[in-house]
């Protein structure tokens, strides 16, 4: 009897025992499978970010790529704006020029014309050609 008693407490103490590694298992188990879920989350989120740093970067190349043709661009319009500005002034320098001669020439005509109104009248005998 004593050693069926004693069979029945360690078939107890091992039953509860199993029970017990039973339960440690499979919270384990969970722990395990938590952490592998956490593990994929951050990996599909590192994936996502360098998806989007590549996107960025391209974009990045992509306007710094139109940046130097602008700036490109803006040299080129600016070399053109400084002929233009070069050649109006070239321009308003004849443009001076002519308006001194014109000048002259109305002066000149006035003089002639008045030398003409003389010579009709008979003031003045007609000047020869030189």
């Amino acid at each position: 009897m004593l050693d069926e008693n004693l069979k029945n407490r360690l078939l107890l103490i091992l039953g509860v025992f199993v029970v017990f590694l039973m339960f440690t298992t499979a919270n384990s188990c969970n722990s395990a499978r938590t952490e592998r879920e956490k593990r994929q989350r951050e990996v599909a989120q590192r994936l996502d970010s360098e998806e989007k740093a590549d996107v960025s970067q391209k974009q990045l190349t992509t306007l710094q790529d139109k940046l130097k043709d602008t700036e490109t661009k803006l040299m080129e319009a600016a070399k053109e704006l400084d002929g233009l500005k070069k050649q109006s002034v070239q321009e308003q320098m004849v443009n001076e020029s002519l308006k001194t001669e014109i000048d002259k020439l109305s002066k000149l005509k006035e003089a002639l014309e008045a030398d003409l109104k003389e010579a009709l009248v008979g003031k003045i005998p007609a000047k020869p050609k030189k």
